[in-house]
């Protein structure tokens, strides 16, 4: 009895808990984003959510009279919206490991709205248009994630490519639906956004993801990897590496970075170094590295800087074409001869 009262008071969160704990339960669970399982299961999801909204579509005097064909007339919509959720969340968790929230935060706060929307009863209910826009988001989404890993390099082309196969397949699967405008309207809006976005620099770089990135008084090649010199004190904890650098004249600035990208993968990313002048940032150089895929860690590489002045500096991480992976600010503080520090040696 004490359950069944504990159901009825709080029967109408339960929805928001389980969107809550699968959501845990993908950030626990999801892998790379190369990795088979992800791919095997973005399919099965795409294929099932083309083939319900399909039935959507279906006059219904078409659906058949056999018992699972009144099962799916009942349920579609809500087997529909569990397979967005799933893939929703799973472009979210990816989309989120290869952004810098910086210039990122429009487009993920947008698909987060809709990932909780999707949850909802009354967006469910709104209509088919709905049902299109996240099936396009959905699909382009794909295309996005997997050219790359097929390809083994990312670049505009194959954005644009993801763009026109998203669109293609779209026709091809609701070719016999494509002159109604409940239709076609929502798909080619949600792809001109996509688009819009990926100009205007605001989406994420994928398949590529920062995995780490610091300010570092040195770093080297060693037989192992790189090991790096820092003069951070133990209590500043949240700074990764020296973000307050104090620089004497001569000295370097190293900028060490991770980032990850899928096997096969063979591309270019560049390190972009700007000082605040006059309140705005101002580029001062920008050093490319080669990136090679395929470490589950990241491929590692460092820029470095000799001639500094004192002031806010950041490092951003890009792509050649600009769309920022990540960054890291610092400051440069000039070192006067009472400032010294314990010198600390670190392996990456």
């Amino acid at each position: 009895m004490q359950i069944k009262r504990i159901h009825q008071q709080y029967h109408q969160y339960y929805p928001v808990l389980f969107f809550v704990l699968g959501f845990v339960f993908d950030v626990v669970t999801l892998g790379e984003i190369d990795d088979f399982s992800n791919t095997l299961s973005q399919t099965i999801f795409i294929i099932i959510s083309a083939g319900l909204l399909k039935f959507e579509l279906t006059n219904s005097s078409q659906i058949g009279k056999n018992t699972f064909s009144q099962f799916i007339n009942k349920y579609h919509t809500e087997i529909l919206h569990f397979c967005f959720g799933s893939l929703l969340n799973t472009y979210m968790l990816f989309y989120l490991k290869s952004s810098s929230l910086a210039t990122s935060a429009v487009f993920l706060i947008m698909l987060c709205t809709l990932i909780i929307a999707n949850e909802m009863d009354y967006f469910k209910k709104i209509g088919v248009s709905i049902r299109v826009i996240l099936f396009s988001i959905c699909l382009f989404s794909f295309f996005i994630a997997q050219l790359p890993l097929l390809i083994g390099t990312a670049n505009s082309w194959i954005f644009f490519l993801s763009a026109i196969l998203t669109s293609c397949t779209f026709y091809l699967i609701f070719k016999l639906f494509i002159n109604q405008k409940m239709i076609l309207h929502p798909h080619l809006a949600t792809v001109l956004l996509f688009i819009a976005l990926y100009l205007f620099k605001i989406f994420p770089p994928l398949p590529l993801a920062i995995k780490s990135i610091y300010v570092f008084k040195k770093v080297e090649k060693s037989k192992s990897g790189y090991i790096a010199t820092s003069e951070k004190p133990w209590w500043k904890f949240w700074q990764a590496g020296d973000q307050d650098y104090f620089y004497a004249p001569g000295d370097r600035v190293f900028v060490f970075t991770s980032v990850f990208a899928p096997g096969g993968y063979s591309g270019q990313i560049q390190m972009k170094w700007q000082k605040k002048v006059n309140s705005e940032y101002q580029n001062s150089d920008t050093i490319p590295l080669v990136l090679i895929g395929g470490r589950r860690e990241g491929f590692r590489g460092y820029s470095y800087k000799q001639t500094v002045t004192p002031g806010d500096w950041r490092v951003l991480v890009e792509t050649p074409s600009g769309h920022e992976i990540g960054r890291i600010n610092f400051e440069i503080i000039s070192r006067n001869n009472h400032q010294n520090f314990e010198i600390k040696t670190i392996e990456l």
